[in-house]
């Protein structure tokens, strides 16, 4: 496991998604479901576990993922109308990074250009906003509320990167304290 001490790998592993059971699962009923029944887990049931728990599962052929709400048509809808309103960290803090992992498993080329677009729809505002927002406003409490884990990164990264530019630019230079050449 490549990312095992890498904490947003961690969180981003326990986000919920449903799944559909292609067998039945003596004796996991009330472990996987509380509000089961049985003991027993029927062929067919539907339920939501963690994503860790799912590929493992999924890699038994013991169940099939169904793709999470969060990348439904009606949030590529909401996506498309106006970007800066939807509200990724809501939907899902790792956005981005349940996606890839869902893709691993799948290849569901859809969801790949789903994510795709909205990375790309997203991120030129996503720049706009990291060069221009004031820090320690209300403004940038605003953006971070609503941007993915993924894309507070990369928003700080813009950030970071204005700062040193600033930086670089008011860098006093003399040339009273460079030497000269020999020719």
């Amino acid at each position: 496991m490549t990312d095992y001490f890498n904490i947003n790998a961690i969180l981003a592993e326990e986000e919920k998604v449903g799944v559909n059971f292609k067998v039945g699962c003596t004796g996991l009923g009330r472990a996987l479901d509380p509000s089961c029944d049985d003991d027993d887990l029927k062929e067919g049931a539907e339920l939501e576990l963690p994503f860790w728990l799912t590929k493992e599962l999924a890699t038994r052929g013991m169940l099939q993922l169904k793709n999470p709400t969060y990348y439904s048509q009606r949030v590529k809808n909401d996506l498309q109308a106006d970007p800066r309103c939807v509200n990724l960290a809501e939907l899902c803090p790792f956005f981005y990074e349940v996606g890839l992992r869902i893709l691993s498993m799948t290849n569901d080329r859809r969801l790949a250009e789903f994510i795709r677009s909205t990375f790309q729809i997203r991120y030129q505002q996503l720049l706009i906003q990291s060069l221009s927002v004031q820090p320690n406003t209300s403004q940038m409490d605003t953006v971070h509320r609503v941007l993915s884990k993924e894309e507070i990164k990369v928003f700080d990264a813009g950030r970071a990167s204005k700062h040193m530019l600033q930086e670089w630019h008011n860098f006093p230079s003399s040339s009273s304290g460079m030497k000269k050449r020999k020719k």
